[in-house]
C-alpha cells in the first residue's frame, strides 16, 4: 500500500461512523449516482447530513455526481471496510437500484452481496456482460464475467466462463488479470478445442507483455493444436505468429519464412474469405515466394479491412 493511500486511510478512520459508512457506499457505487447513493444510505440507517462531514474532510464532493478527491480515496475506503460490511452495502445498493432502469448495476451489486455460488446470479452476470460488450464496454464485460466465474458452482461451466473472462480481460487491456483467469480456466474439465484456444490466448498475452521472440513457439504450438482439432481460430493463430515474427524478427533473428510455411498448413478459409483470411494468405505467400507474388494478395486484404472499418478505400498509390 502506498504512503498516499495510507494517509487517506488515516483520514477516513478519523471520520464519524456515519460519514465513514457513507464514504464506503460511494466507493461501492461505480457510477457516482447521488440519488441512488442516498437511497442506499437511508436503507442502511445513515442520515443525509453525513455528507457534510465527508465533504468537510476534503475527501469527496456530492454534486451532480459523486467525485472523490483522488482515486485512491475510493480504493482506500472500500478496502478498509470489513467484507461483511461491504456485502451489506452492496445489498442496500441493489435494493435501491431500479431493476428496469439499471438491471446491470443491480445485478452487479447483488453479485457482490452474495456469499456463496449461485448459478442463477452467475447467468445474469453473463447476460450483463453480453450487453456491456455490445455497447463497447470491454472492461465492464470482463468484470461481469470474472464475477460470474466466481459464482459458478459447476466446474465445467466455471471453466468456460473463466476462459471467456480471460479473453475479455485481455481485450480490455488487462493482461495480468487475464492470466489469472486463464489459469483458473485451465483447472476445469475443458475439451481440446477450448484448451487449444486458451493456449493461443496465453501466447498472445506473453507477446503483449514482452514483445520479443518468446511468444513465437507458443503461438505456433497453439496454431498446430487448433489445426488438429479443426478449429477455425487456427488461421488467426498463424496470423498472430507471422505478426509477432515480423515485429521481433530483426532483433531476434527469427526465421519468418519457416513460420509462413507452417501457416500454409492452416485449415481452409471459409467462403467467402474474411479480411484476416486474405491477409494470412497474402503474407504467407509474401514470405515464402517473395513480395512480387505476395503484394498483389495483401492489397485486397487491406482494402477489405478498410471497408469493414467503414473508411474510404481511396488512397494515394492504390490505383
Amino acid at each position: 500500500m502506498s504512503r498516499i493511500e495510507q494517509s487517506y486511510l488515516r483520514r477516513i478512520g478519523a471520520l464519524p461512523d456515519e460519514a465513514r459508512r457513507l464514504l464506503l457506499v460511494a466507493a461501492a457505487e461505480p457510477v457516482g449516482d447521488v440519488p441512488l447513493l442516498l437511497r442506499a444510505a437511508e436503507r442502511l440507517g445513515i442520515r443525509a447530513d453525513a455528507t457534510v462531514a465527508a465533504e468537510a474532510a476534503g475527501l469527496i464532493e456530492f454534486g451532480p455526481r459523486v467525485r472523490f478527491r483522488h482515486p485512491l480515496v475510493r480504493s482506500a475506503a472500500y478496502r478498509a471496510a470489513d467484507p461483511a460490511v461491504r456485502r451489506e452495502v452492496h445489498r442496500a445498493l441493489a435494493e435501491a437500484t431500479d431493476p428496469e432502469a439499471g438491471p446491470d448495476r443491480r445485478v452487479w451489486h447483488r453479485a457482490h452481496a452474495a456469499v456463496a455460488p449461485d448459478e442463477a446470479l452467475a447467468g445474469e452476470l453473463e447476460r450483463s456482460a453480453g450487453r456491456a460488450e455490445a455497447r463497447g464496454g470491454l472492461a465492464a464485460a470482463a468484470a461481469f464475467l470474472r464475477r460470474a466465474t466466481e459464482l459458478t458452482p459447476d466446474a465445467t461451466v466455471r471453466g468456460a466462463r473463466a476462459a471467456a473472462a480471460a479473453q475479455a480481460m485481455f481485450e480490455a487491456g488487462a493482461p495480468n488479470p487475464a492470466l489469472a483467469l486463464l489459469a483458473a480456466a485451465e483447472l476445469g474439465p475443458l475439451d481440446e478445442a477450448l484448451r487449444a484456444r486458451l493456449a493461443r490466448l496465453r501466447a498472445r498475452i506473453v507477446f503483449a507483455r514482452r514483445r520479443d521472440g518468446e511468444a513465437l513457439p507458443l503461438l505456433l504450438d497453439a496454431a498446430g493444436r487448433l489445426t488438429r482439432v479443426g478449429d477455425g481460430e487456427a488461421r488467426a493463430a498463424y496470423l498472430d505468429a507471422i505478426g509477432a515474427a515480423v515485429f521481433a524478427g530483426r532483433m531476434y533473428d527469427i526465421p519468418i519464412r519457416e513460420i509462413a510455411e507452417a501457416a500454409r498448413s492452416a485449415p481452409c478459409a471459409p467462403s467467402p474469405p474474411r479480411p484476416a483470411d486474405l491477409l494470412l494468405h497474402g503474407l504467407a505467400t509474401w514470405f515464402t515466394e517473395g513480395c512480387t507474388e505476395g503484394a498483389p494478395l495483401v492489397k485486397p486484404a487491406l482494402l477489405e479491412f478498410r471497408r469493414a472499418a467503414g473508411t474510404s478505400t481511396s488512397c494515394a498509390g492504390c490505383g
